[in-house]
């Protein structure tokens, strides 16, 4: 939402328009910063911070800073120490009762699995965003919010990590919880029981990324608290040194635990030299040595990767560039940045699984780059980047949830979004909660789907929200913002506790003023001393909340929108300044008051359809039969002449049709394409689309102007088979695609349209063309190309095996003959396979 950005561009020309106020004292104020840019780049920041608070784990969640949080898996605590034996097991386990505590941490991402590696690099993240951008958490007002984040993953991994009576580690538990367990359940953290077990990392068994990464993120943890918190900051760096060193003497990749979600590479020395940057930048550490050379760290250390959970190549040059000032780390950051597509202002530069976070990842190196000035393209290039991830894209989406007046709704997090029966994300279900702050991989060069089993698009995750850091506090340090808005916003919305204090900082304040209408007694709160005369705009007046809505929610084909009788409690915001030399600014609040019988004028709101189509209100009576939303943002001028400000107005409603026409049938012939022999027992699936109806003047545009239903067939149908849809009988324009077959031993072919003489109305028919199979390398859907959908494919079955192995229960589901096409390297199906889809996918490597 730009409402705010708006009322601070007025305030910085106040002088030529507000009334002047002769004062003797100004209660507590709030500070402002006059110009803000176009996105309100500090509340971006300050929000992004709650998705930790969204994915925290153990004890302490409840009453926190999320309402809908709550403690969870508290039984963590009591979890079973496992394989360990011998002297480690005494060192774990020091009483012998075969437990030991590993509670809370965070969840990586829409599970509810505590990794290590991935808690180590969101710390190392948002350490590194503060070290790149001094003082921007302070200019946002959310320093003491990072702070607080930071300590919960310190301790975390502090507590996972078991030190001898020497000082060196002789055990960490790495990931709580099995990946294939978890992801079969899909229900919220607080109400889970099933069991947690624990994966441990030895001398003998060690994962040396793993240690590293931890290492990191430690010792960028220090880094940060060396000046409010020594103490912790030292104990931050004790474990730093120790896990640096621990995986620098027992090097291993071990892959328990992490198997097909963070299959770490054998090659650790990434995370090693990100350790030891930060080490020396906290004076605990000699200057590591490794500056990067088209490419190369030393020793072919490098794939080319972006900066990530796996590869960290290029925050440790961003960092060692902030610290040194050598020219060698820049002139490396901008080789890599330009081999992976470089960044533009126009072009929004994103692709794989989770697009949003390695398009942050780019504009840290483009930020970087930039060095501090503003007007350098590269700086203009990111703040690009960043607008479109913020909404400004053809979607108007914000894929940092919360941010703006739009943001997808069909979340891939299971605490959020737990649903509302068995079938979990598959039904697509809408969050019951907003996890404010959370980014989501957002779309890419393929488009965006908003569905929750799409997790590529739809899912957040700990690395997603720490590249989002470095990028935000960078934009925001050149572009600045609005501190007061992110704690404004938490007293508006019920997802979030504003009571809650970070640390020792006092939440973002301003004059209250309480007058006892029965005496003539006015108590104002503490008073400071400044100059008499302050500047102060005219008031606005914001809504709160909506008490009610229009009855009416039903409408028939054809009518028009009736949005009389809502009611509503607005509250009224002055913002002052100090003239004559001052600095200080605020906003008074007024008490908040009801105001009654408004009606909207239907062409000043917008109806929104569940698939992202958007109507004016006026055409509410050329909308078809379904679901919408009426929204408004913007102002109503009541009876007293108060321009009240409206930013979140949704009305459900629904449209009905008469039933008037035949519903649709779709016969699909499975044949031989060589014999023209019909194929034995296939299976078939495909979507039905039905046409959304806009009128040719309207001037809207619609990203996807069908609503779809995604049907699978069986052997049971026999062949041909035979489909009838009543959805969209009410149509004029309906089609199928996405049309695929499976059947043993048989590859897919094409699908061709036959139309038939003396075919009923509605009706069509597919001839379904296979032929036998031979294997295509890396074609693991069976589709006859290799592209991204293979590699997803390829992940999908691994980490849900139940749906995408198979024999799963997805129509998507992998066949035997994709299982022979989609291991490339001939060692069984893993994620290496994918990853090798993928760079051969974005040219790193020249075939399969």
């Amino acid at each position: 939402m730009r409402l705010k950005n708006t009322i601070i561009k007025k305030l910085t020309a106040v002088s030529a328009s507000a009334a002047i106020a002769l004062t003797s004292a100004v209660t507590t104020f709030s500070p402002m910063t006059a110009g803000a840019a176009d996105n309100d780049y500090y509340k971006a920041l300050a929000m992004s911070l709650y998705m930790y608070d969204a994915n925290a784990c153990g004890k302490g969640i409840t009453d926190g800073p999320l309402t809908w949080r709550g403690d969870c898996h508290t039984y963590d605590a009591q979890a079973s120490v496992g394989s360990l034996d011998g002297s480690l097991k005494s060192l774990v386990d020091p009483d012998g009762d075969g437990k030991v505590d590993v509670s809370g941490g965070f969840h990586d991402a829409g599970d509810h699995i505590k990794f290590n590696l991935t808690i180590g690099f969101a710390l190392n993240s948002l350490a590194l965003s503060d070290y790149l951008n001094p003082g921007v958490y302070e200019k946002a007002g959310c320093k003491d919010h990072l702070i607080y984040e930071l300590k919960w993953g310190a301790d975390y991994l502090m507590k996972t990590t078991f030190l001898d009576g020497s000082g060196s580690v002789g055990a960490v538990a790495h990931v709580v919880a099995n990946g294939g367990t978890d992801h079969g359940i899909w229900s919220s953290p607080e109400v889970q029981t099933y069991e947690r077990p624990i994966y441990w990392l030895t001398a003998g068994d060690n994962n040396s990324s793993v240690c590293c990464e931890m290492a990191a993120g430690l010792a960028g943890t220090a880094y940060v608290l060396k000046d409010s918190d020594p103490t912790y900051s030292a104990e931050c760096l004790k474990y730093a040194k120790a896990l640096l060193d621990f995986g620098q003497k027992h090097v291993g990749n071990n892959s328990g635990g992490i198997g097909g979600f963070y299959d770490t590479a054998a090659q650790y020395q990434d995370e090693e030299a990100m350790a030891q940057a930060w080490l020396w930048v906290n004076d605990a550490g000699s200057k590591p040595s490794r500056i990067g050379k088209n490419g190369d760290y030393g020793n072919s250390q490098y794939d080319g990767w972006v900066f990530s959970w796996d590869k960290v190549w290029q925050g440790y040059s961003a960092l060692m560039y902030k610290a040194t000032g050598d020219k060698a780390y820049a002139d490396e950051l901008q080789y890599e940045l330009k081999n992976q597509g470089d960044l533009k202002v126009g072009t929004y530069n994103a692709g794989g699984w989770g697009a949003s976070r390695y398009n942050c990842a780019k504009q840290m190196d483009a930020l970087a780059l930039a060095n501090g000035d503003a007007n350098a393209d590269y700086a203009k290039a990111a703040k690009y980047q960043m607008d479109h991830i913020l909404g400004d894209n053809n979607l108007g989406y914000s894929f940092l949830l919360g941010y703006g007046s739009k943001w997808p709704v069909h979340i891939h997090h299971r605490a959020a979004n737990p649903g509302t029966d068995a079938s979990g994300a598959a039904s697509n279900p809408s969050a019951k909660y907003t996890a404010y702050g959370l980014l989501v991989g957002g779309d890419d060069s393929s488009g965006y789907q908003d569905h929750t089993d799409k997790y590529q698009y739809t899912e957040g995750a700990l690395d997603y929200n720490g590249c989002f850091a470095i990028a935000c506090a960078g934009i925001a340090n050149l572009y600045g913002g609005d501190a007061s808005s992110m704690p404004a916003l938490a007293k508006q919305v019920s997802e979030i506790n504003a009571d809650f204090k970070f640390g020792s900082a006092e939440p973002v304040t301003t004059t209250t003023t309480t007058t006892t209408t029965s005496t003539t007694t006015t108590t104002t709160t503490t008073t400071v001393t400044q100059p008499l005369v302050t500047i102060t705009a005219r008031p606005s007046y914001v809504v709160q909340e909506i008490i009610s809505y229009p009855a009416k929610t039903e409408y028939t084909v054809g009518e028009s929108l009736d949005l009389t009788g809502i009611s509503v409690k607005v509250r009224s915001e002055t913002r002052w300044q100090e003239a004559e030399g001052g600095s200080r600014a605020g906003i008074i609040y007024g008490d908040p008051f009801i105001v009654d019988n408004i009606t909207l004028d239907p062409a000043a709101v917008t109806i929104n359809g569940d698939n992202g189509a958007i109507w004016q209100g006026r055409q509410a009576n050329e909308l078809e039969p379904g679901d919408y939303t009426v929204m408004f943002y913007g102002t109503y001028t009541d009876s007293q002449n108060r321009d009240l400000e409206f930013a979140d107005f949704k009305h459900n409603i629904t449209v009905k049709g008469a039933d008037k026409t035949e519903p649709y049938t779709f016969i699909f012939t499975i044949k031989d394409k060589d014999t023209g022999e019909l194929v034995k027992n296939p299976e078939l699936s495909f979507r039905v689309n039905g046409l959304i109806s806009l009128p040719e003047d309207s001037g809207l545009h619609i990203a996807d102007p069908y609503d779809h239903v995604y049907v699978k067939l069986d052997a049971a149908n026999g062949n041909p088979m035979t489909y009838t849809c009543d959805t969209f009988k009410d149509r004029k324009t309906v089609n199928v695609d996405m049309i695929t077959a499976k059947a043993d031993g048989y590859t897919f072919v094409e699908v061709n349209e036959d139309i038939r003489d003396g075919g009923k109305p509605n009706t069509m028919y597919y001839d379904v063309l296979m032929t036998k199979a031979s294997a295509v390398k890396g074609d693991a859907n069976c589709d006859g190309s290799i592209e991204l959908a293979d590699a997803i494919l390829i992940m999908q079955s691994m980490a849900n095996p139940n749906k995408y192995a198979e024999g799963g229960t997805d129509s998507m589901a992998l066949t035997p003959q994709g299982r022979i096409n989609g291991d490339i390297n001939g060692d069984g199906l893993t994620a290496d396979d994918a990853l090798t889809i993928q760079k051969f996918l974005l040219h790193l490597i020249p075939s399969l």
